[in-house]
């Protein structure tokens, strides 16, 4: 019934009778209940589709995007951002790992004792983790954040990271837990465009520039890391949609060849400012909301900025593509 409402009425109150609030699930009930006050908070941005996104992104809900809005990011190739999943828990876990490691480096004492990236990827754990539960805990979001765990246990473990070896016990975990998740769309889509992933960066090495290497600092170094940044999100875009297009044309009979340029211009604005601002914003809103109106102002103009993006993408032609339901050989 998810997803159905139903509205009754009745003659009297003569047999209607509170049953009251049942004891137990303290910790669902105290999770609803900051999704509930950050739900409250992020409905004080005025435009409704940055506030759609925002509680979408922030809070795994999409009720409140407005339809038009939907099928832009679905035109666009950009649907995958409207789904919490890897993309989005890996945003955060960066995100905090560069803030802890940047605030430990702070401190000699910690430089003297410590391994500076085991303790700000071991600080990282728990954020993402309180941000899966947050969302909801999607099952591509529980995915990314089981192979981010197998990921900190082998580094605090110095041990050999194997990240196909990640995604099987993280695809295993789940259906342990959930069987019937192997037929699920998001199931397939996820581990399909990991796997593409996966494989387009053991099969891709970057070719070294010719010449003298550029000095951090400079313009060249800056241009430098530029379009190595540049380049490996084209690979990493192209990776996940050559890998899911014929699952998404089975099921959804639809393929988006410009996705992977749409991508280009939305995903840095998603990553870098919308969601790092954003999770500010939640954590300032429950601390004390009136210092947290600006930053909502800021979030919400990036988030108009992104919506704005993917209609003018999806007004291109031949943007989305309808196409019938290929067979299983093909």
């Amino acid at each position: 019934l998810e997803g159905r409402y139903v509205r009754g009425s009745v003659r009297d109150d003569v047999h209607l009778f509170r049953l009251g609030v049942a004891g137990g699930y303290r910790l669902e009930r105290f999770v609803q209940d900051i999704r509930s006050d950050l739900a409250a908070f992020f409905d004080k941005e005025p435009d409704p589709k940055a506030r759609g996104l925002l509680r979408a992104w922030l809070l795994g809900d999409r009720s409140e995007l407005p339809d038009g809005l939907a099928e832009a990011f679905r035109s666009s190739g950009l649907a995958h951002l409207l789904a919490i999943s890897g993309l989005h828990v890996g945003l955060v876990g960066v995100f905090t790992y560069r803030v802890l490691k940047f605030l430990l480096k702070r401190s000699v004492r910690v430089l003297l004792r410590c391994s500076i990236e085991k303790v700000a990827v071991l600080g990282c754990l728990p954020i993402v983790l309180v941000y899966v539960v947050l969302v909801g805990a999607p099952m591509t979001a529980v995915r990314a954040a089981t192979m981010f765990v197998l990921f900190v246990g082998s580094l605090l473990l110095d041990r050999a990271r194997s990240v196909w070896n990640s995604l099987a016990v993280a695809g295993l975990l789940i259906l342990l837990w959930d069987p019937a998740a192997l037929f699920s769309v998001s199931f397939l889509l996820s581990f399909t465009a990991v796997a593409g992933l996966l494989a387009a960066g053991t099969a891709w090495k970057p070719v070294p520039p010719a010449g003298p290497s550029a000095e951090p600092g400079t313009v060249a170094g800056l241009w430098k890391c530029m379009t190595a940044w540049g380049s490996r999100l084209f690979l990493v875009t192209l990776a996940a949609t050559v890998a899911t297009a014929p699952l998404t044309a089975f099921t959804f009979n639809r393929i988006t060849p410009l996705a992977v340029f749409a991508n280009l211009v939305v995903v840095p604005v998603v990553g870098w400012l919308v969601i790092p601002f954003g999770l500010v914003t939640a954590v300032v809103a429950l601390a004390f909301p009136p210092a947290a109106v600006p930053l909502l102002r800021i979030t919400g103009a990036g988030a108009e900025r992104v919506a704005a993006a993917a209609e003018m993408c999806a007004q291109i032609p031949f943007s989305s593509l309808r196409v019938g339901t290929p067979s299983l050989l093909e």
